[in-house]
């Protein structure tokens, strides 16, 4: 399993952090730099969280939940590892490169047989722990390693490997040119030499103190054995600090002084400004678009509508006119009409009141006409009367009446019922005489009231004579108030209301004309005002109701281009606005970089790297450089300083 990519979304100091890793990857930094709090935060990663957020020693104070994940490459391909803070030691999801959820038991089969704590023994340790390496014995570095087996750590492993060689360069068990073999060797020819000499007493007296002789030297070697013995470990460890005592020689050769403003920090700041420059670039950049976008979706306006805008004063005062206008003309439309009526109705009423000319009565006229009229009546009724009698009459033959018959058929129903007797006797004879009776009151009460009326009728002459006088004065009435042609029974009563109706419709119809006259003065007037209009606004050649209509509908959509534009200019006044805002932003972020990277005297962001990466390198070697002197105490330096190079270490070894 190799990690590629660590993301915190929460945990510790870190709030939405990436890092990228390299094949080999140090993280470095100063105390509580969050180093220890990166590796807490892989170790939750791979196997959960041993504590939930209100506890861990690296919840966010926020009291958000812990959060964030790796991506990994296991056998050639990539996933990513996500998990949230909750019971079991959270959510874990685990998802391939095209983000199809996999399943999480996944990452106990890529673990295998290793936990946490076997993933700490085996690939992870301290500097403390490396410090602590440095500083013990051969015996208790042995023991150590016995006890760590496999798990030792990698310098412990050469330490021992080396201190197994330089024991093999002094002896060997089958070994003839080790030290300590040669002189086994030698101890074993003189111990054979004086077995052999023991037969020669002399030589063996000879062998014998060449044996003491050897034996001193044996003990003398043996003594310097024992002092290289001694002084092994001290040389040992010379020989293992040699290289870092050159190392921290080098660097304390090196100007490893550093400039302010390149820490990690001034590089999160350096991304976060070019982060929020490209941002805000990408802003402006759309919201340019979005200006040019807009200004090409300008409200269309109709050809009018610019002769609109340059006569714009001049038609606002003259605007209100045409809803007056409007209503005058609905006004006109309507007296017009009634006025087509009312003349129908006026033409009637004048036929039914004896013409135009006709005068109606004053008071005296008409009841010296009422008289006349009755008077023409009476006498009417006289000639009537004295017509229908015949004694009146002398050339007038009598006609026999009714009642005649009636005495007749009386007396016949008589002589029947005679004739008949019995029942129809009594019927016929009741009859008979019931008809006679009524047949006989009627004839001589007639002849009574003819003789009674005859004596006080005048004559015939006299009738007419008066008729003739009345005749003339109604007809003069008649001239007089042109009134001829009407019967003259109508005079008194139907005639004078018809005459009355007829001026009071007169009266209404010409007030009705003079209002229409008016009605159509003020529009003349008003439509007038707007000739300056008349061919951008098609006003010519119509009726002046189309004319109005045609202003109103101009009007109303000249108000609703007006509001269209005007939300146009609104909304691209929004958009300028933004991306003028935009642009400030972009440029107040631009002067901020620069006063950054002027601050640092470097040129640009490709300088700041470059400059960042050597200081960076600088601030590792100072770290080395007091690593070393960590190790390499004064009393190690000091022991060091008398050897001029390694071959003279290793000649003393």
């Amino acid at each position: 399993m190799k990690i590629k990519q660590i993301e915190i979304d929460n945990y510790g100091k870190f709030h939405h952090f990436s890092l990228e890793l390299q094949n080999l990857q140090a993280l470095y930094g100063r105390n509580e730099a969050g180093k220890s709090t990166m590796v807490s935060f892989i170790l939750d990663m791979l196997f959960g969280f041993e504590k939930r957020s209100t506890s861990h020693p690296y919840g966010p104070k926020d009291k958000s939940k812990m959060s964030g994940g790796l991506t990994i490459e296991q056998q050639g391909q990539v996933f990513h590892l996500h998990r949230v803070d909750a019971k079991n030691g959270g959510d874990l999801t685990i998802t391939d490169a095209a983000g199809k959820d996999q399943s999480a038991d996944l990452l106990k089969k890529w673990l295998g047989p290793i936990d946490r704590k076997t993933y700490q023994n085996l690939f992870y340790f301290s500097f403390p722990d490396l410090g602590a390496v440095a500083n013990l014995s051969k015996q208790k570095l042995n023991q150590l390693i016995n006890r760590v087996g496999v798990v030792g750590v990698d310098e412990w492993l050469e330490l021992a490997e080396k201190l197994e060689k330089e024991a093999k360069q002094l002896y060997a068990p089958r070994g003839r040119t080790r030290k300590l073999n040669q002189l086994l060797q030698e101890h074993e020819k003189l111990t054979k030499k004086a077995q052999t000499s023991q037969t020669d007493y002399p030589k063996y007296l000879e062998n014998q103190q060449q044996e003491q002789v050897i034996a001193t030297k044996r003990a003398e070697n043996q003594k310097a054995l024992t002092k290289v013995a001694s002084d092994l470990p001290k040389l040992e460890d010379e020989q293992r600090l040699w290289n870092k005592y050159q190392q921290l020689q080098a660097l304390r050769q090196q100007k490893l002084t550093g400039s302010a403003g390149f820490e990690p920090a001034d590089l999160e700041a350096s991304n976060k400004l070019q982060s929020s420059l490209e941002i805000a670039s990408q802003n402006l950049e759309e919201q340019q678009k979005q200006v040019n976008s807009y200004q090409k979706q300008a409200p269309q306006q109709p050809d009018w509508y610019q002769f609109y805008i340059e006569h714009k004063r001049q038609i606002e005062q003259l605007a209100p006119q045409v809803e007056s206008a409007a209503e005058q003309q609905r006004q006109l439309n309507q007296i017009t009409t009634e006025l087509q009526n009312d003349e129908e109705q006026l033409t009637t009423i004048t036929q039914a009141a004896g013409g135009p000319q006709s005068k109606p009565f004053d008071q005296t006229t008409n009841q010296k006409t009422a008289e006349l009229l009755q008077k023409q009546q009476a006498l009417q009724q006289q000639e009537l009367q004295l017509s229908q009698t015949p004694s009146q009459n002398p050339n007038t033959k009598p006609t026999p009446s009714w009642e005649w018959f009636g005495i007749a058929g009386g007396l016949l129903l008589i002589l029947g019922a005679i004739f008949l007797g019995g029942v129809g006797l009594v019927i016929g004879g009741l009859l008979g005489l019931a008809l006679l009776g009524i047949s006989c009151y009627q004839l001589f009460g007639q002849q009574q009231k003819q003789g009674s009326a005859s004596s006080t009728f005048p004559s015939a002459t006299e009738l007419q004579t008066q008729s003739a006088q009345v005749e003339q004065e109604l007809t003069s009435i008649g001239r007089q108030f042109n009134i001829s042609q009407v019967p003259m029974a109508q005079w008194t009563n139907v005639l004078q209301a018809k005459i009355n109706q007829r001026d009071l419709q007169k009266a209404a119809f010409q007030k009705k004309q003079a209002t229409q006259q008016h009605l159509q003065t003020a529009l003349t007037q008003m439509l007038s005002a707007w000739q300056f209009a008349a061919q951008p606004f098609g006003l010519q050649a119509n009726a002046p109701a189309t004319q109005i209509q045609q202003l109103q509908r101009i009007l109303a959509e000249a108000q609703d281009c007006a509001q269209k534009q005007s939300n146009y200019q609104q909304r691209l006044q929004e958009l300028q606005h933004a991306a003028t805002t935009a642009l400030q932003k972009v440029e107040q972020l631009q002067r901020n970089q620069q006063q950054f990277w002027q601050q640092r005297q470097v040129d640009g962001r490709h300088s700041f790297e470059q400059k960042y990466k050597e200081q960076q390198q600088l601030k590792q070697k100072r770290m080395e450089q007091a690593e070393l002197e960590q190790v390499l105490t004064p009393t190690v330096l000091a022991s060091l300083k008398q050897y001029q190079d390694e071959s003279a270490l290793q000649q003393k070894n």
